[in-house]
C-alpha cells in the first residue's frame, strides 16, 4: 500500500505496475481515500474509498487517468477564460492542491505559468488548516464520516 502524492507527473511516468503483478494501488498522502489503481496492461484510474451512513466501506471509481488531465485544448481553454475574465470579473478557484503543485496538473509550463498569473495575480488566497468540519461534526453529534 504505497503512499505518495498522485501529482500528474507521478501518473504519467512513474506509476507502473509490476509485471509479476495483475495490479498495484497507491494512496495518496494528502487526500484521504484517494487511490490510482494500476493494472499490469497499464490501464490507470483514480478511485475513492470512504464509509457510508452505515459504516461500511465504499469505493467508487472517479474516471480513467488517461481522460482526467488537461489536454491541450482545455489548457488553451481555460487560459481564454481566464484571460477574457481578468481585470474585469471575479474569478473564485477553490482546490485541496497547494499552488505551488499546479504546474504539474496544467502541464505545459509555458500555459501553465501564463493561467497561473491571471490567477493568483491580485488573487486573496485563503489557505484553511485543520481537522476538516465533517469530522468535528460527526465527533459532536456521535454520527459517522463520509471520509
Amino acid at each position: 500500500m504505497p503512499k505518495i502524492t498522485l501529482n500528474q507527473g507521478f501518473v504519467d511516468s512513474q506509476a507502473t505496475c509490476p509485471p509479476e503483478k495483475a495490479r498495484i494501488d497507491f494512496y495518496d498522502d494528502k487526500v484521504v481515500g484517494l487511490s490510482l489503481k494500476v493494472l499490469v496492461s497499464g490501464h490507470k484510474a483514480f478511485y475513492i474509498r470512504y464509509r457510508n451512513e452505515r459504516g461500511k466501506l465504499v469505493e467508487r471509481k472517479l474516471g480513467n487517468a488517461a481522460a482526467m488531465k488537461l489536454t491541450a485544448e482545455n489548457r488553451r481553454d481555460l487560459l481564454e477564460v481566464l484571460e477574457d475574465r481578468h481585470g474585469r470579473r471575479s474569478t473564485i478557484a477553490t482546490s485541496q492542491l497547494p499552488i505551488e503543485e499546479w504546474h504539474g496538473v496544467i502541464g505545459d509550463a509555458t500555459l501553465a505559468d501564463a493561467i497561473l498569473d491571471r490567477l493568483v495575480h491580485n488573487a486573496y488566497k485563503i489557505n484553511l488548516r485543520g481537522e476538516s468540519m465533517r469530522k468535528q461534526q460527526a465527533r459532536l453529534t456521535g454520527t459517522g464520516t463520509s471520509e
